[in-house]
């Protein structure tokens, strides 16, 4: 039994006046990565044409996005409108002094995620961002502890064509049912996404025949995709005896018993789909519940590969729950607060019935919507992913990291910081996200990039005024010649192209 309910989230590289002093920006970035920053700026450089992005103008950039997707209904090109702001049209403000449109389309259109390099010589239709994904993983691995128990389940990031999403997926009980599945996991008590895995499907690189060295089936997959999905998904809570909440999806005995091999307790709800999961009697346990009254609970044990598991179950009001389970015990809940449910009888007076859920009900109904939550923030309307238009399916992926990110960066804000500042509780993701936004248009790096730049030009200039003194010439000048003026020159104020390599001015001063 898992014995660690008092363990909690923690940021591994911030503590003490350093969390508390962290800014926006500052949040926003651990989550997302640098790495993964300066890789893209790599890549996007490569396709530039003329002044390269550094990374101060690059999270300016991302601010501008940011700063769009604080509202809605508005086209890009209307944010650049040289007409002054109007409450009727238009929209509301203008980022001309920040970035110029075309510095901006010219950033959009270079954009790049991955390297030539990478590109496998087998045919992968998820080679573009199989590194940014990667990068994204290991980063929330360095940075992020998750606490005694997480919750995994389904994310879904929206792209409406099937022809140019590879993996694409129509999944209609999902609010978005259209674009990419992810397989992702939250942190029970903060909120936090730490790992994410997407669903390949039918477009998952095949293992070659004449290769298998290059491309050979993951370790983790020896008892199937779900056992192997488990594990690489709770791979940083090994050996920590904490606990996963897994939907009816993961409901697969095996998997749980890989886990707890590895030092990590699961619960998964069981629900018949066509059959009943293997190891399960379904139809047992219902024959002998229904007679029940509400709140009753049993257990059946059981044993694989000489660990024990348990399935629960809990007469509720028209069905009996079930949960397969290899951590907790038929107690109550010590601070899960009592149940209601409402019945009708034969003179149709409602009636309320109350009950205490037993542990693992109780943490099954207290954490299992930790990624739906999640999830129900990334795609509040205005969202990232909604604003930010493109058909670039790279581009998506990485506006899919990016909104994640955001939801994360708030997350961590409310969760850690709270205690300190009460107001932070009350703060919206979109209020959130235009503080992040400000923050990034007007990023440290930035200050210091234009600090170097007005230096450089100050030191030039101080140059030219200590080795040049500069004079006009006297009226019809053409050229010096030895030690006298030629005066032939047929205007009296004729001026000239200036000789230095690179110049174009027509002036008529003299050195």
């Amino acid at each position: 039994m898992s014995g660690i309910f008092n363990v909690k989230p923690r940021l591994k590289c911030l503590f003490g006046p350093a969390l508390q002093g962290i800014s926006f920006v500052g949040m926003f970035l651990l989550f997302l990565g640098m790495p993964m920053i300066d890789m893209i700026l790599v890549q996007t450089n490569m396709n530039m044409e003329g002044h390269q992005i550094e990374k101060g103008e690059f999270l300016r950039f991302l601010g501008i996005q940011l700063f769009m997707s604080t509202m809605s209904g508005f086209r890009q090109r209307d944010f650049w409108s040289m007409r002054p702001p109007d409450v009727e049209t238009g929209a509301p403000y203008r980022f001309n002094k920040w970035m110029s449109r075309k510095r901006y389309e010219q950033i959009l259109s270079a954009l790049s995620h991955c390297s030539y390099e990478d590109k496998p010589f087998y045919r992968d239709r998820f080679w573009e961002v199989r590194r940014m994904v990667k990068m994204w993983n290991e980063n929330m691995k360095d940075v992020f502890d998750c606490s005694w128990i997480s919750c995994l389940d389904e994310s879904m990031s929206i792209w409406n064509s099937k022809w140019t999403c590879p993996g694409w997926v129509f999944c209609p009980r999902k609010p978005w049912p259209f674009g990419n599945e992810y397989h992702s996991i939250c942190c029970g008590l903060s909120g936090i996404m730490f790992a994410i895995e997407m669903v390949e499907g039918k477009d998952c690189p095949k293992e070659c025949p004449h290769c298998p060295k290059e491309c050979p089936k993951p370790d983790t997959d020896k008892h199937g995709p779900t056992c192997g999905l488990l594990l690489r998904l709770c791979e940083t809570m090994f050996q920590s005896g904490k606990v996963v909440i897994l939907d009816s999806g993961f409901c697969v005995l095996q998997g749980l018993i890989e886990l707890r091999k590895v030092g990590v307790f699961a619960s998964a709800v069981i629900k018949k789909r066509r059959y009943w999961p293997k190891y399960v009697p379904g139809k047992t346990i219902d024959d002998k519940m229904k007679n029940e009254e509400l709140g009753a609970t049993n257990s059946v044990k059981g044993k694989l590969d000489d660990y024990s598991y348990d399935i629960f179950c809990m007469k509720d009001k028209d069905w009996v729950m079930k949960l397969m389970s290899t951590y907790g015990g038929l107690t109550d809940h010590p601070s899960h607060p009592a149940a209601r449910r409402v019945f009708k009888n034969n003179q149709g007076v409602y009636t309320n019935k109350f009950f205490k859920y037993k542990q693992p009900f109780a943490n099954h109904y207290l954490y299992r919507h930790a990624v739906d939550d999640h999830n129900h923030l990334r795609h509040a309307i205005p969202s990232i992913e909604s604003t930010w238009v493109t058909h670039r399916w790279p581009t998506r992926v990485f506006t899919f990291l990016l909104a994640i990110s955001e939801v994360n960066a708030y997350k961590a804000y409310i969760y850690f910081k709270s205690g300190e500042a009460p107001d932070l509780k009350d703060m919206t993701l979109n209020q959130f996200r235009r503080k992040l936004a400000m923050s990034l248009i007007h990023n440290e790096y930035l200050i210091t990039e234009e600090e170097a730049t007005r230096s450089s030009k100050r030191r030039k200039r101080g140059r030219n005024e200590i080795l040049h003194e500069l004079s006009s010439a006297p009226p019809h000048a053409k050229k010096f010649e030895g030690t006298k003026w030629n005066l032939t020159a047929t205007a009296r104020y004729q001026q000239y192209v200036c000789k230095h390599p690179g110049c174009s001015i027509r002036t008529r001063n003299f050195c």
